[in-house]
C-alpha cells in the first residue's frame, strides 16, 4: 500500500502540532510556511468538517 492512498487526521489540531514536534510559539507566531508545508491547515478544516456532521472518505 502507498503512503498517499489514504490520510489520518488529529481530531486536536494542538495535539497534532505536540506530536509533530512543533513549538507552540511558531503557530502563535504565523510561521505560514510551516503551517502550510505540515497540513495543519488541512487537518483543521477536516476537523470543522466533522464537526458541523460531514464524514470524510
Amino acid at each position: 500500500m502507498h503512503n498517499d492512498s489514504f490520510k489520518v487526521y488529529h481530531t486536536d489540531v494542538g495535539l497534532l502540532c505536540s506530536t509533530c514536534g512543533i513549538p507552540a510559539e511558531k503557530i502563535l507566531h504565523g510561521d505560514a510556511a510551516l503551517i502550510v508545508l505540515k497540513g495543519l491547515t488541512e487537518n483543521y478544516v477536516a476537523t470543522a468538517l466533522v464537526c458541523d456532521g460531514y464524514v470524510p472518505y
